[in-house]
């Protein structure tokens, strides 16, 4: 009777930890938009969990508690797509036809490598193929990066308590406004690639529920990075 009884109350908690939520993203002329990030937030638009579409625009999240929840779809920090969804089980959202495909030539140009990378670690956003990028400072590359947000200045990690900023793979000192100051300095066409690391290695010694974004330039940047730590800090 007990082990009955001990399966009856497993059961529930097995359906609770296996809903999924899947759609296919698609433009007017029913293109699959590849590198669509598609955002789960609380009524309180908090975001909780990030996905990006596969070259067939297909996005997939796992593991959602039931409840109601925003759906949001971004196009390299262009809202595309917005919806209120009542997640009572697995739930597929089939196709969602969007305006992206108009802006697909302002974001992407061809280059030998594609815009987003995704690899076992982290998933790297290659600047340098972004037309969107150009003419901006560090602060905005970060803004049309996956998985970043930029808020008043403050940059977040979906999904992480608190996200520290590398240069090189070398951590900068900063924070809050000295780090928005900072970013703006840079030069987005310098920038080679960022780095959205959200597991960070033992390294790095990462407390908590943190995340790491890495700033890559095309030529080293130490010398005007030390200068400009410098430059930043007499001037507080």
């Amino acid at each position: 009777m007990n082990r009955l009884l001990l399966i009856l109350l497993i059961l529930p908690m097995i359906g609770f930890a296996q809903n999924t939520i899947t759609g296919k993203i698609v433009g007017q002329a029913n293109e699959p938009i590849e590198y669509a990030e598609v955002i789960l937030h609380t009524l309180d638009s908090i975001a909780i969990k990030s996905e990006l579409t596969n070259e067939e625009g297909v996005f997939t999240f796992k593991d959602i508690a039931r409840g109601t929840y925003k759906l949001n779809i971004q196009y390299f920090s262009q809202n595309i797509f917005s919806k209120i969804i009542k997640l009572e089980g697995s739930l597929d959202l089939e196709t969602i036809i969007t305006d992206a495909g108009l802006n697909l030539s302002e974001v992407v140009i061809t280059g030998k490598k594609p815009l987003i990378e995704r690899k076992v670690d982290r998933l790297v956003f290659n600047v340098e193929n972004s037309v969107a990028a150009t003419g901006g400072n560090g602060l905005d590359a970060l803004k049309l990066t996956p998985r970043i947000k930029v808020q008043n200045d403050e940059i977040s990690m979906i999904g992480k308590g608190s996200v520290a900023v590398l240069i090189n793979d070398r951590i900068v000192p900063m924070s809050g406004t000295d780090l928005a100051t900072y970013l703006k300095s840079l030069n987005a066409e310098d920038i080679k690639s960022i780095e959205v690391i959200s597991n960070p290695p033992a390294k790095y010694s990462a407390e908590g529920n943190s995340g790491l974004v890495n700033i890559v330039f095309k030529k080293s940047k130490n010398d005007a990075w030390n200068a400009s730590l410098r430059s930043i800090y007499q001037q507080g």
